[in-house]
């Protein structure tokens, strides 16, 4: 054996060490975190849809306050003309929706991190083809296959994301160039309604993704890890 295979099998039996202790520990640490989160009220549907309603009209001048008594909440405000009722939108989600995907996106770069590891480690652990009983190797694909739709799922919703602060950021400086126009504050608002029912369904697309893989690995460790045990019949997915 090289020395580089040498530093090779070393790696993988660390990295091996390290998954174990993540599905023991860290996995359903991560299910309980994102539980807690579905169930905090600032990510509860009722809360959005009390926000969601505070579209408010006034004729005032354009005028940013800030401060720290206002811990810098901005109120958008428009001239006064002749001509048009000017609207003036507070916004009240804005500051939600932005808080919400702050929160959320560090603990979906994880899981897209925690998905790649799970992916390597069964690729790792998967043994060469062969005749006979491949029980282990089905549940190990199993396991892949699911891990894999996690990924791609995480990925789109970062993605996502970005999406959102551009699309509000044209929003707003339409808002701002138009206010007479009322659909301007209507879209903004709906976008951030929008951004906040996407970041309860991350939360809750990650927390079930975690939970199936922690029952699945839970129930099955030994088959995974050693796919060419004779005892399949005891294992269950």
């Amino acid at each position: 054996m090289t020395t580089e295979q040498k530093l090779l099998s070393a790696m993988k039996e660390e990295f091996g060490s390290k998954m174990r202790n993540f599905i023991s520990k860290s996995l359903p640490s991560n299910i309980l975190e994102f539980n807690n989160l579905i169930n905090h009220s600032k990510y509860s549907l009722a809360q959005v849809e009390l926000l969601g309603g505070r579209l408010i009209e006034d004729l005032a001048k354009i005028e940013v306050i800030d401060g720290d008594e206002l811990d810098n909440i901005k109120k958008l405000k428009v001239h006064k003309t002749n001509n048009f009722k000017a609207h003036r939108a507070e916004f009240p989600l804005e500051e939600l929706a932005v808080e919400c995907t702050h929160r959320i996106e560090p603990l979906l770069q994880q899981a897209i991190e925690d998905a790649s590891d799970i992916i390597m480690w069964i690729e790792f652990l998967t043994p060469n083809i062969e005749e006979g009983n491949n029980f282990g190797v089905d549940i190990q694909d199993s396991c892949t296959a699911m891990t894999r739709i996690m990924l791609s799922e995480t990925v789109q919703l970062l993605t996502s994301y970005t999406k959102f602060f551009e699309r509000r950021a044209a929003l707003v400086a339409e808002n701002k160039k138009y206010p007479e126009i009322e659909d301007y504050v209507r879209a903004i608002n709906d976008l951030d309604q929008q951004q906040i029912f996407q970041v309860r369904y991350a939360i809750l697309m990650t927390r079930n993704r975690y939970a199936r893989l922690y029952e699945i690995f839970s129930k099955n460790m030994q088959c995974i890890t050693q796919p060419r045990d004779d005892n399949f019949e005891q294992y269950i997915v």
